[in-house]
C-alpha cells in the first residue's frame, strides 16, 4: 500500500476510535510489574473503578473482572452492563507460578490485537493496577489499556491517587485518559445476560 494512503487510513482509524480505544504511535514502553507475584492471591473478583476506554467494553458500567485458573490455563472474565444487558466476555491466557506478572492474551475474536495484561501494582486484598500495550502489525500503532481495580466498589482517594501516579510513571501514559465506571443501582440493573466466549483464533482455524 502506498505510504500516503496508509498514513491517511491510520489517521482515520485514530479519529474513529478516539472515544473507544487509546491509540498512539511509537513502541510500547518497558514496564516493571509486581515482584514475587502470587497468582493464587490475585485470583477472584475485581471491580473496575477507573479504566482507559477499550472498544470491547465500550461505555459499559458496573464493570468487573474475574480471574480463575485451571492448571496453567487462566480465564479472564470481563463483565459490564450496557442498556439493560449484562455482557460477560471470556478470554484465555496462561500463567506459570514464578513467571513475571503478565497475562499474555491468546489471539481471539473479541480482542484480535491480544493486548497483554501487566499487573503493575496490587496488595491483593484491596487494589490493583493493570496495564497493557501492544503494537498492531497492520497499522504500526499501539493499543493501550489500563484498569484501576478494587475488591470492593470503592477505594479511598489516597489509594486512587497512588495508583494514578503509578500509571503516570509509565512512559507515554497518563491518568488523564482514565474514565470513571459507575456502580450505582441504576447502572447495575439489567434484564438479561449475554455470555460471549472469545474463541481462540488458532482453535477456529
Amino acid at each position: 500500500m502506498d505510504t500516503a494512503i496508509r498514513a491517511f487510513c491510520v489517521i482515520i482509524l485514530l479519529i474513529n476510535n478516539a472515544e473507544s480505544q487509546i491509540l498512539q504511535f511509537g513502541a510500547c514502553p518497558i514496564v516493571e510489574t509486581v515482584k514475587y507475584f502470587d497468582i493464587e492471591r490475585f485470583l477472584g473478583q475485581w471491580h473496575v473503578l477507573e479504566r482507559y476506554p477499550v472498544w470491547y467494553e465500550d461505555s459499559g458500567q458496573c464493570s468487573s473482572k474475574r480471574i480463575e485458573t485451571c492448571g496453567r490455563r487462566v480465564e479472564i472474565e470481563y463483565t459490564f452492563v450496557q442498556e439493560g444487558v449484562q455482557y460477560v466476555l471470556k478470554m484465555n491466557s496462561t500463567y506459570k507460578p514464578g513467571d513475571e506478572a503478565i497475562f499474555y492474551i491468546q489471539d481471539n475474536r473479541i480482542d484480535p490485537i491480544s493486548v497483554p495484561v501487566n499487573v503493575i501494582a496490587t496488595n491483593y486484598i484491596d487494589y490493583a493496577l493493570i496495564y497493557g500495550c501492544k503494537v498492531s502489525p497492520n497499522y504500526n500503532i499501539k493499543y493501550t489499556v489500563a484498569w484501576i481495580l478494587s475488591r470492593n466498589k470503592f477505594l479511598p482517594e489516597q489509594t486512587l491517587q497512588f495508583l494514578r501516579l503509578e500509571l503516570n510513571a509509565i512512559p507515554y501514559t497518563s491518568p488523564a485518559y482514565l474514565k470513571l465506571v459507575s456502580h450505582d443501582e441504576e447502572s447495575c440493573t439489567y434484564h438479561w445476560t449475554a455470555n460471549i466466549q472469545a474463541p481462540d483464533i488458532d482453535e477456529e482455524e
